[in-house]
């Protein structure tokens, strides 16, 4: 990070009480730029992003994590795209790396509206150590929320989405994501999980404010990416309300029920329900066929019939 060029780039690093050679790491550097904070316990993620948020001077802010490399330019490919867009938060595409299964893949943005749509049930609007924001704008939503230990930046994005800030998306790669056996995802994922249910429950009340707590929580175990335990009338509930919620929604995003747009939005549904029928009670697998079907047509996709063929078969 310290290679990263551009006018006046500070480097505010948190120790967030680091027990391990950490302080005098970072002691040995002299770089001027380089701004050490550090906790005399450890107060968490949140907390800690908090404290760094107070202490910054420059009016824009990336985040970083200590595990993770950024390529060279980032800072200013991402800055240049936050202007051209007029944008409070820019996110950039990311080389992901599993240092548990070897795998690697490449991470980059959903397009729109699809993108729009799974961030009502988890977080895609982009990796936290890729995103770089106008410090004042995050400031003005209170910063960070400390209840949320984990998955505190869904929290922020959805604060951020409603309160009209805007979003914009860097194509060029410029972040090695590196994923090991003590990320936090990993090491802390059911806390992550509540975080984003009660997220996801909260961004449903917006657009769907006449939905019950009940049909909203079944609507987040259907198109959630992980089967939940929900109460069963929950998720009976949702299944009966479900296509009218992707209609407001279409409502909302401005789509022609006939675009390309709203079609990949019906294919996501689809594909959703077919991944849950056999996780689904039987009483309740014929409802949710049944829409999967209808929106594997509404999205034209042959792929999507065929997958739900696939399923089928797999439960029966």
């Amino acid at each position: 990070m310290l290679g990263q060029e551009g006018p006046e780039v500070e480097f505010v690093v948190v120790d967030d009480g680091s027990t391990d050679s950490t302080p005098g790491i970072l002691a040995s550097y002299k770089d001027p730029r380089l701004v050490i904070l550090r906790n005399s316990q450890n107060l968490g993620l949140t907390a800690s992003l908090n404290r760094g948020l107070v202490v910054v001077r420059a009016p824009l802010v990336a985040r970083m994590d200590a595990d993770d490399v950024a390529s060279p330019g980032r800072l200013a490919r991402q800055r240049q795209k936050l202007e051209e867009e007029g944008a409070d938060i820019v996110f950039c595409r990311c080389r992901m790396e599993d240092e548990v299964t070897g795998s690697s893949w490449n991470w980059k943005e959903l397009p729109l509206p699809l993108r729009a749509w799974r961030n009502l049930f988890s977080n895609y609007y982009g990796l936290h150590p890729a995103a770089m924001f106008r410090a004042d704008a995050i400031r003005s939503l209170g910063g960070y929320d400390e209840k949320f230990r984990r998955g505190q930046d869904y929290d922020l994005w959805d604060r951020a989405e409603a309160a009209g800030l805007r979003f914009a998306y860097e194509p060029a790669e410029l972040l090695h994501y590196r994923w090991h056996d003590k990320a936090i995802s990993r090491t802390f994922s059911s806390e992550q999980f509540e975080t984003g249910k009660m997220v996801s429950l909260r961004a449903q009340a917006r657009l769907f404010p006449d939905a019950t707590p009940g049909e909203r929580l079944g609507l987040y175990n259907l198109m959630f990416d992980y089967a939940l335990p929900v109460p069963e009338e929950a998720t009976s509930e949702a299944l009966v309300h479900l296509g009218r919620r992707v209609e407001t929604f279409f409502a909302g995003q401005g789509l022609s029920p006939r675009g390309s747009g709203a079609r990949s939005i019906w294919d996501d549904v689809s594909r959703h329900l077919s991944r849950r029928l056999a996780k689904l009670p039987a009483s309740q697998r014929g409802a949710a066929g049944r829409l999967a079907l209808a929106s594997a047509f509404k999205a034209r996709s042959f792929r999507a019939l065929s997958r739900l063929a696939w399923r089928n078969v797999q439960t029966t």
